[in-house]
């Protein structure tokens, strides 16, 4: 009888040793993030460079390691996450991811992103937010392209002096004005100007007229996209 009670005496307080220790462990496991918040996501395209990308900014979290960002491209209806990166720290809470323009499949348009916590080598993940999709914006945009005829020429009525004017694309280093003949849409003259947001001058047989920024990289010109506006001084033949 008295070995049958030691026998149960011993099994309990195994059991007891068992539960305290399961209970350390439970108080030392280490808490999984928060749901990160996303502040906002902007696609931007810049039509000086001929260049996109898209920033991602979310508000940041106390007593963790870093962030883990998705980013996805639009297929129709479908949202396809192809590339993760990881910033690490918790006050950093900014992303810029550049696109390659020749490829569809890096303009990065949705995101999501999640806080991890390192212990003992290992990342502990939270949730992953909501996907944002991202807002589109156009930046360096050539706009408020003008212009009003001041003379003719005598001697050719498709001959005019013109002024024009544009609104100045920060980082550009000049313009570069195209003007169509005419008599033939496809033959076109150009005109440089450089450091100013305006041009006055003679225009031979002026159809219409365009315009496009430019920087000089290495002593070459690389063009940035033309300007939606764009003026017709054609008359009516």
């Amino acid at each position: 009888m008295k070995r049958t009670l030691s026998l149960v005496l011993a099994f309990v307080m195994l059991i007891c040793s068992f539960a305290a220790v399961s209970s350390a462990e439970a108080k030392t496991k280490t808490k999984a993030p928060a749901i990160v918040k996303i502040s906002y996501a902007n696609f931007y395209y810049d039509m000086l460079r001929k260049s996109c990308h898209i920033t991602v900014k979310w508000k940041t979290q106390k007593s963790i390691s870093g962030y883990q960002v998705k980013l996805g491209i639009e297929e129709g209806k479908k949202v396809s996450y192809v590339k993760t990166k990881t910033v690490k720290g918790a006050k950093k809470n900014i992303l810029k991811v550049y696109c390659d323009y020749k490829d569809d499949k890096s303009f990065y348009t949705v995101a999501k992103v999640r806080a991890y916590k390192t212990k003992k080598g290992k990342k502990i993940y939270g949730k992953w937010s909501k996907q944002e999709f991202a807002d589109f914006k156009v930046i360096n945009e050539l706009t408020g392209f003008k212009g009003k005829v001041l003379a003719h020429d005598d001697s050719n009525d498709y001959t005019l002096k013109l002024k024009l004017n544009w609104k100045e694309v920060k980082g550009a280093d000049g313009y570069q004005i195209v003007y169509r003949n005419v008599h033939n849409y496809y033959s076109t003259s150009r005109v440089y100007v450089e450091k100013k947001n305006y041009y006055t001058g003679w225009f031979k047989e002026v159809g219409q007229v365009t315009i496009r920024p430019y920087r000089l990289i290495k002593g070459k010109r690389e063009y940035g996209e033309f300007s939606t506006d764009f003026l017709d001084f054609s008359p009516d033949l």
